[in-house]
């Protein structure tokens, strides 16, 4: 599988004979079937027909759209009508604060894992003891996430982790290339342009998966859930953050790309058209590669998402609800009961008896109404 990347302005895209052709100016510029694409990247400028929306929607394919600084502005995910128990499973772990926190502590402990893991890599092939100080913490905010007892207290450990990798790790780039600190909305340096980058195409193929798999991206167990914010996307990225580290300073040291690529237009560092199709072929290829016996970073964020979907399938637990009786007729009357939980675990199509239903006089009727009536999922 392949993606698609058209970023020169006035490209038009359309759909023929089962293939996505390209023209610039009414002169082709290639095609593709519309088989071998798995996501399609438009920069600014590139026009897309209504056919080839429909016809990427229908095969449940997304499209990334970037502005003219290399920044996203939208994605078009296919409609998915078939995740229902799921997304009720991921709402009821949200609301349950116990829940809530092992899952996030699940998030902070791979993101911590994952930076620890680099930081031995360049401690091994550096005299500098600046990293390998950043290991020995890391080391420490591992065994301090376990015993979190707050999301706060979490965020706070994440937060004090990240500052130091990033610190430690960039500052191996070489002059030019990095001011010193994480900066974003804007970048304000060339290296921070290369984070951002990879850190949009991959939040953007987490909202695919999670998609895929019937969750609501925007149901954060980490982050806070607020409009327009991909929050369990973001989420379950944390823990690749580190690979976009390792391809931003390798894509630097292979001279991929270099400071001439770069332009600064009122304090806003952009790149350059040709070298933004570059960093994206680049960067395909760095995520669809495995690391030698390991498994390539599409093949494990995949996994991540069918675990999540799985644990929560599995550990949900979900008010028994009542179906309607008679007027007159009790609630506590013996009549018909149906526990949602039942539904849900065989929707994870997983062989396993279900657990034990809750028992039918642990809530009243009106208790279950109240609890129903006073969140919006």
């Amino acid at each position: 599988m392949a993606w698609v990347i058209a970023t020169e302005p006035g490209t038009r895209i359309s759909c023929r004979d089962g293939r996505l052709v390209a023209t610039l100016r009414g002169e082709p510029r290639g095609s593709v079937p519309i088989v071998d694409i798995d996501m399609m990247v438009l920069g600014h400028g590139v026009e897309p027909s209504r056919g080839v929306l429909d016809r990427l929607s229908a095969e449940g394919l997304s499209i990334l759209l970037l502005n003219d600084r290399g920044e996203l502005v939208s994605r078009v995910v296919p409609n998915s009508l078939n995740g229902g128990a799921v997304r009720l499973a991921q709402a009821s772990a949200i609301l349950t604060p116990a829940r809530r926190l092992e899952i996030a502590m699940m998030f902070v402990r791979a993101k911590v894992q994952s930076e620890w893991e680099l930081l031995k890599y360049y401690a091994r092939r550096s005299p500098d003891a600046s990293i390998r100080v950043a290991c020995v913490r890391h080391q420490a905010i591992l065994d301090r996430v376990t015993h979190s007892q707050s999301l706060n207290q979490l965020r706070g450990y994440e937060g004090s982790a990240a500052r130091e990798f990033f610190g430690v790790v960039a500052s191996r780039a070489p002059d030019g290339w990095w001011k010193g600190t994480r900066t974003r909305r804007p970048p304000e340096d060339p290296l921070n342009v290369l984070f951002s980058l990879g850190f949009v195409i991959l939040t953007h193929r987490m909202v695919s998966l999670t998609a895929a798999a019937g969750l609501d991206p925007s149901l954060g167990f980490l982050h806070e859930s607020h409009r327009g914010h991909p929050a369990l996307a973001l989420d379950l990225v944390e823990e690749f953050r580190a690979e976009i580290v390792r391809w931003a300073l390798g894509v630097i040291a292979r001279q991929r790309v270099t400071l001439a690529d770069f332009s600064e237009v009122g304090g806003v560092i952009t790149v350059m058209p040709a070298a933004m199709k570059r960093l994206i072929v680049d960067l395909e290829a760095h995520l669809l590669a495995g690391h030698r016996s390991a498994k390539s970073v599409e093949a494990r964020m995949a996994e991540r998402v069918r675990e999540l979907r799985s644990s929560l399938l599995a550990v949900c637990h979900m008010p028994t609800v009542v179906l309607p009786f008679k007027a007159g007729q009790s609630p506590d009357c013996n009549h018909r009961r149906m526990d949602v939980r039942n539904h849900i675990v065989s929707d994870s199509n997983e062989k396993g008896k279900p657990e034990k239903p809750a028992s039918p006089h642990s809530r009243s009727l009106r208790a279950v109404s109240l609890r129903s009536s006073s969140r919006e999922l």
